[in-house]
């Protein structure tokens, strides 16, 4: 072993070895690196990323000052959490001719590289899954070096995929974006729109801007009732999931329902800003079934688990539906898009593990979408 790896808990990286963390991904925010900046003296009136990162490179940081930057930069990923658009198809067309028009574009030409701090590989184009000519897939990774990390953790890879997928009854393109790293987040949300941009071009989708499932789309009540209907496994029309029970809430007391507080919650007014219950059988209690407490309600995220059984395999799995919340926030922003992730699945058949991930993954995409339908119908049936 050298004496470099020896000696690594006693080096303060400066310069091109500080890069990877001060430019790594979107935890690190402008504010953060501005703000770094200012603690030691230099006042920039921007947060332009392009004028602070130089500036904290030639600049050399005290033992606090990078431990700071490094609990900063600590994030949950690696397990792939997945969201979507969807968009009014406006041909008789199979997905399947467009091919060769999205496989153009390339990546490299997305934004520029010379700030970041990994570089992308194994890409894989466009092409037809599941033997559908209307179901699209590419993937690519990325190797991120990281020295937040442990040393022989800094260098990682993650993977990132794009689907699209046609119902052809409805007219409806969905596309969804799985990602298990900020910057492969960010990555998709730049090659998504560039799609919708070549999708729009080609006329084959009506809007290129597309709709979402956002926080701010609901009222207290109704995102309430759309998150409870994940409960409904009948819903899941490919009839992959068996609801088993609700574990985890993340519950927040709506600061602007005021006086009309059911009298259980009065004692929370001003004191309790959020709530997380881990327990069994969650969806039995009284707060969720309740409608009356429901509209001075925020829940911003469930843990649901469910049996599973797929064309060639089985078993248990836990998933977590969400809108996020950004960090030192209670509630989610009005924009914030709904997403899921598995954080444990449980396959009988332990060969095929990977492929029944990528199934369930697919599956409960559609469930979500018929969740977010039948919410939409009991709430328009109201007014």
């Amino acid at each position: 072993m050298s004496d470099k790896m020896q000696n690594v808990e006693t080096i303060l990286p400066f310069g091109t070895f500080l890069k990877p963390l001060v430019a790594s991904s979107k935890v690190l925010t402008p504010s953060d690196l501005k703000n770094a900046l200012a603690r030691k003296g230099i006042f920039l009136s921007s947060s332009n990323k392009e004028e602070t990162l130089p500036l904290l490179l030639t600049s050399l940081l005290s033992p606090k000052e990078f431990e700071e930057l490094k609990e900063k930069q600590k994030v949950k990923e690696a397990i792939p959490k997945r969201k979507s658009k969807n968009y009014i198809y406006t041909t008789d067309d199979d997905l399947i001719k467009i091919a060769p028009k999205l496989n153009k574009i390339r990546m490299a030409d997305l934004k520029k590289w010379e700030l970041e701090n990994y570089e992308i590989t194994d890409i894989n184009l466009f092409s037809s899954y599941e033997s559908n000519n209307n179901k699209l897939q590419m993937s690519y990774k990325i190797i991120r070096t990281d020295l937040t990390k442990d040393w022989f953790d800094q260098v990682s890879m993650h993977e990132a995929s794009i689907d699209i997928s046609l119902n052809k009854n409805e007219k409806s393109l969905m596309i969804s974006s799985e990602h298990s790293a900020e910057e492969t987040r960010e990555l998709n949300t730049l090659l998504i729109k560039k799609v919708a941009s070549v999708l729009k071009e080609e006329s084959v989708i009506e809007d290129e801007k597309g709709t979402e499932i956002k926080f701010g789309d609901f009222t207290n009540s109704s995102r309430i009732n759309f998150l409870l209907n994940f409960v409904d496994d009948s819903l899941d029309i490919g009839a992959t999931f068996t609801f088993d029970e609700i574990t985890n809430i993340e519950i927040s007391l709506d600061s602007e329902v005021g006086e009309t507080l059911p009298e259980d919650f009065k004692w929370m007014e001003h004191r309790v800003s959020n709530m997380k219950f881990e327990g069994k059988a969650l969806h039995e209690t009284d707060i969720l079934k309740d409608n009356k407490y429901h509209p001075s309600l925020v829940i911003s995220l469930l843990k649901i688990n469910y049996k599973f059984k797929t064309r060639s395999n089985s078993g248990e799995c836990i998933v977590e539906i969400e809108f996020p919340t950004k960090r030192g926030q209670t509630l989610p922003e009005p924009h914030s898009e709904f997403l899921f992730k598995f954080s444990n699945i449980k396959c009988k058949d332990k060969i095929n593990t990977k492929s029944a991930k990528q199934m369930l993954y697919r599956t409960f995409d559609i469930f979500k979408e018929e969740c977010y339908k039948k919410t939409t119908r009991q709430f328009e049936d109201k007014e």
